[in-house]
Formats: C-alpha cells, structure tokens, sequence
C-alpha cells in the first residue's frame, strides 16, 4: 500500500515538493488539452485494418522509428481518439522522467546537483509541454535516462556482483531498446553512450558488456529494413537547414524568452568558465559523461542537417539536453546546501513565472485553433454564413463530432475544391452575407485578402497558437482589418505608377487599365517602410480587381517582393484562365507572410506590379496595397514573436 511519509522518508523533502508541483503543472486542466498537428497525424495514421498496413503505410512513410507509431496503434483500440487517455502514458512517462534526473544526477554528484536538475526539468515549458503531447519526444527522454541510469550502475556501482550486474544489464538492454524503437536521435543516444562504455570498461564486464550489445543490436534487428528505407528518405522535406544562430536561439526558448531567466542562465555559464579555470581546466569522469551525452548527438545533428539532410529541430533535443544541465550544475555540486537552496527556489520561481506569465503557456497551448475554429462555426452556424476551413477535413471531421456541429454544408475545406473558379463562386453566391475563415500557420495567408474583396467588414478576429480565425461580413464598403492602405483607381493623383494613355472608361463611366502587349512589366508601386510595418507579425496584402477576355492565354503574374539592396522575398500570383474566370470582373490576391521573413524590418523596400511574359492583353479596374497585424502568436512555441524577436 502507498505511503506519502514512507515515500518523502525514502527520497527527499525537497525532492518531493518539486515532483508535486512537476505534477500540478503538467496536470493543469489536463483534461482540456487539445490535440496538436502532430498528434493528429498520428492518430489518423493509426486507422488501416491490418498491422502490415500500419507498417508500410503508417511507419515507412514516415520519419520516425515503429515504436510510439505501433503503441498507438493498439492503444487507441483500447481508449479510442479520447485526448485524456491518449496523452496519459506521456504524462506518466514525463513524470518518471523528473524521478530518474533526480536519482541520476544524485548519484553522479550530489544532492545539491540534483535538486538543481530536477527543478530544471520540472518546471521548463520545453519538458512540460512534451509531457502533454503524445508524440516520441518525452518518451525517448524516458527510456533515455532509463538506459543511462542502468549503463552507469553497470559500468561503475555493480562492484562485481554479478546479480547487479545482472540487473543493471537487463535496465541498460530494456531502456536501449526502447529508445531504438522511439526515435532515431534517442537510438542515437543508445550508439553514443555504448560507445563511450568502452573507455570505462573492466576486464571483468566485458563480456556482459558485449553481450548486452549484441542483445541491443539482434532485438533491433526486425526494425532495419524500416531503418534503411527511413533513412533513404534523406532527412524531412519541409525542415530546413539550421541557422548558425540555432544553438542560441533554443537556449533563448529555453529560457522562456524572459530576459530574467536568460540572465540566471548566464550567471551559471559564468560560474562554470570560473570553476573550469580554477580546476586547471580538468573534468571529472562523471562531468565528461555528461558533458558528452549533452552535447554530442546537438553536433552530430547540426553537422548532419549542413552537409547531408535537415533533421535538427528542438523537439529532438530532448534526449541530450537534461544531462548538459547536469553538466552545468555539476560545477555547483560544492556550495553549500543552504545556498543551493536559495539559488534553486530562485530558478524555480524564475521558471515557473515566465512559463505562466511571459509564456502564457496554459492559455496559448490549451487554445487549438482546430478546436475554437469550430467552436465559432458552431456559433455562427446559418445558411447566409460561409465557412472556410483550412486545415485537413479529418480533423474539422474529429471536431464536428466531438462538439456536436451538425449542418456542414456550408463548411468548406479549399484544398479539396478543384481550382480557385470553385473559391469564386462560393464567394460570388449572393446568399452569404457573412464568411468565417480559419487558417493555419502560413496556409495561404491570401485567402484572407481574396475574403476581403467580397466581406470587406471585418467583425472578429482571434489569433491562436498556429492558426487564425477571422469573420468578414458584406455590410460595409469600407475596407476594415488594416493598418496601412493605398487604393489605386487609375487617376492621377495615385501613386502607383502606370501609363495614363492605357486608362480608358467604360460606357458606365468607370475607369480601368489596358495591360497591353507591349509591356512586360506594369502597373508598379513601390512602398519604403519607415516603421509602418513594425513586427514579423504583419501580413502585407495586394489585390486587384481584373478582366480577362475571351481570347486571353496567357500566364501573367501579380507579384509582390521585398528589396534592400537585392531581393530578398519574391511573392506572386498567377493569372491564368485554369485559375481566373474570362469575361467578369475577379479579384486576384497574394500576400507576403512576414513571420517566415528571416531579414530585418527596417528601411525595406516593397514593390508589386504586374508581370505579363506572355505579353497578352488583359484589364484592370483598381488595385489595393494593405498593411495589417498578422497572428503574433503563430509561431509562439519556438519564437518570441509578440516582442518581435527571432
């Protein structure tokens, strides 16, 4: 039977006030946290009716091992797509985790070590929130420090005695293989530390050692065609190649994006480049160990995403990350406890406000765009409402059922539609007098701009974590939502820049443009930014309002670019009879999605213009250049961007 005193006699008062509050953090509302992207395509990968199916269609494909993909097969049979119970072995698993830093950090060191390590785990978003997703990060973190404590016990604290050495093999063995069958950096942990066994190796151990490698190597075996096939793949097709600021960058995530806790953080690197000196630049075993498992497989990564295929992201940094701070707060493992104390609350306090605060962690993670998307459709639910969904159907499917959204017939997915003439006609249909839109992350940011030309009275907008929703309605001319606009009717006193003997006027006593064959490039307009756009957060949008005749082949382009002494983003829209209707007025858009643009903001040049290579004759009745504050959150998990910092 449990007993709480038995349990704080056996570990540690403080040990146990950390572990508590670790819970309370990731068990928060635990019961309300949505599924992430990630986590939904997994899910949906689970759903084949046979295990060769899940194999060849759910894990080949795929970047990762077959371990969590096959665990989940069988787990959502059990539990169904329930989030709670989907999330609650990663939970465990996270918890166990704060438990297995304590005892190895205590056992490498000291006490004063581990509270330090512990506090750090227990209170860091970036082990909480991996915690409560149900993805092989903080299971390979786990089975990592699993393996770890078991391959030191062997290697250092078997004292010969072949029980524990028995035992401590058989922990080294499970923990390796699970970690081979997690993921690909966590079986890199597994090569990385059985080599390092090697250098510390006893004459006595090693053929226990080279048995349980052998163990490792032949209960991996199955898994190598999927290995060769995986790795064949060259890498992930949509993550690119590291910057040179990577490194800093994630030790700025780490530290919560709060100028406090980067300052602590700084202060421990300092004590540690004093201590180095003062120890005549030696390390102890135990500070190599874990300086190496901290550090190497970062490296290997990097070096790795450089020169053959991209594959570095801070989620798979996971596995290494808790022994680089083991590293650090090693050279702390002298100072006297009562200060050890007061530096820990200190970094604990700093960690658990900049997670509640700064991060606004328990409102920006638990808010899924999925998820209040639909909330607002199911509010807004009415035949005169359009809605514009995008993001995968089977998701919205999930959704509709989950929150009992019944009439779908005005839920529209544009992926699935055959060309943008079927986004035209649903926006043309005079029944709609209002359209909701959803978007996630950069998925086509013009959506927005083309909705607006139709809606142009923006009533509601919501920024969430990785996604947006907006809702327009048609009960004003007045174009609302921007910060900055320039509207061009082809008169004077614009200033875009066209030739004023192709304007003409049509037999209402409007006013449009002849793009004519004889130029390639018309119609220009140049904005200089002086603070107008002030944040990577803001979208830039162009529109204009065009007629191809009956006899247009052509392929021009409305284009948008970004310039500072070259051209730094290129940004256009084609203007095609597959994507335009002939013979009608149509407005086209395209926008530049400044949270992907990498450059500084200030004293950028904006140009758009018309580009006509096929110098095919076409018109124009007006066009808008618009400024307007994009989702300062979209990206919020890994940049700072409400502040503006990358």
């Amino acid at each position: 039977m449990f007993s709480l005193k038995l349990f704080i006699k056996k570990t540690n008062l403080v040990f146990t006030l950390i572990f508590v509050v670790g819970i309370i953090l990731r068990c928060w509302n635990f019961t309300n946290i949505p599924f992430t992207h990630d986590e939904f395509s997994a899910l949906f990968r689970t759903q084949f009716n046979s295990f060769r199916q899940l194999i060849e269609q759910g894990v080949m494909p795929d970047g990762h091992p077959a371990g969590i993909q096959v665990f989940l097969y069988f787990w959502v049979k059990i539990v169904g797509f329930s989030e709670f119970w989907i999330k609650l072995p990663f939970l465990l698993m996270g918890l166990a985790s704060i438990w297995l830093i304590w005892k190895i950090a205590k056992e490498w060191f000291s006490e004063n070590v581990a509270i330090l390590a512990t506090s750090t785990l227990a209170f860091m978003q970036y082990f909480i929130m991996y915690s409560q997703i149900a993805r092989p990060y903080i299971s390979g973190l786990f089975f990592t420090l699993l393996m770890i404590l078991y391959w030191y016990r062997f290697l250092f604290c078997s004292d010969g005695n072949k029980k524990l050495m028995l035992k401590n093999a058989l922990g080294f063995v499970l923990g390796a293989v699970l970690c081979s069958y997690n993921h690909y950096f966590s079986l890199l942990m597994v090569v990385l530390i059985s080599f390092l066994g090697f250098l510390y190796l006893k004459r006595d151990y090693f053929k226990w050692y080279i048995g349980s490698l052998f163990i490792i190597l032949l209960l991996f075996l199955p898994h190598i065609y999927i290995f060769l096939h995986q790795l064949s793949l060259q890498g992930l097709g949509w993550l690119g190649k590291p910057e040179i600021s990577f490194f800093v960058d994630f030790i700025w995530y780490l530290t919560h994006f709060n100028v406090w806790v980067l300052c602590c953080f700084i202060i421990f690197l300092f004590w540690i480049l004093m201590r180095f000196i003062k120890s005549k630049f030696q390390f102890s075993r135990q500070q190599f160990i874990a300086f190496y498992l901290g550090v190497s497989s970062s490296m290997i990564g990097y070096f790795y995403s450089i020169y053959r295929a991209p594959v570095l992201q801070y989620s798979v940094l996971i596995f290494s990350v808790p022994f680089f701070f083991i590293f650090i707060f090693s050279f702390l493992n002298q100072v006297k406890q009562k200060y050890i104390y007061v530096i820990s609350f200190i970094w604990s306090i700093l960690l658990i406000y900049s997670l509640i605060f700064t991060r606004n962690y328990y409102h920006n993670f638990y808010k899924s765009i999925y998820k209040e998307a639909f909330k607002e459709i199911k509010d807004h639910q009415n035949d005169s409402t359009l809605i514009l969904c995008g993001f995968p159907r089977n998701i919205g499917f999930y959704y509709q059922q989950k929150l009992g959204v019944k009439d779908t017939a005005n839920i529209i997915y544009p992926y699935l539609l055959k060309s943008k003439k079927d986004v035209y006609d649903l926006l043309e249909n005079p029944k709609y007098k209002m359209v909701v839109i959803s978007t996630v992350t950069n998925d086509s940011p013009s959506l927005f701009a083309l909705c607006h030309e139709y809606f142009p009275y923006m009533e509601m907008h919501k920024f969430l974590d990785q996604g947006e929703i907006r809702i327009l309605k048609k009960n004003s001319t007045i174009y609302t939502g921007y910060t900055y606009l320039n509207f061009n009717s082809f008169n004077e006193k614009s200033a875009w820049h066209f030739s004023t003997a192709n304007c003409k006027i049509d037999s209402i006593g409007k006013t449009y443009y002849v793009v004519d064959s004889l130029q390639e490039f018309d119609v220009q307009f140049e904005f200089q930014n002086n603070n107008e756009i002030k944040k990577h957060s803001q979208i830039v949008d162009i529109s204009a309002w065009v007629y191809l005749p009956e006899n247009y082949k052509g392929n021009a382009h409305l284009v948008a670019s970004i310039e500072k002494d070259s051209t730094l983003l290129w940004q256009g829209v084609v203007i095609s009879e597959k994507e335009v209707p002939k013979s009608k007025w149509i407005p086209v858009t395209t926008s530049l999605f400044l949270p992907d643009f990498k450059y500084p903001l200030d004293s950028i040049k904006v140009k758009t213009y018309f580009w006509n290579p096929d110098h095919q004759r076409f018109y124009v009745s007006k066009t808008f250049f618009g400024i307007r504050n994009g989702n300062p959150k979209v990206y919020w998990i890994y940049f700072n961007l409400e502040k503006d910092v990358y």
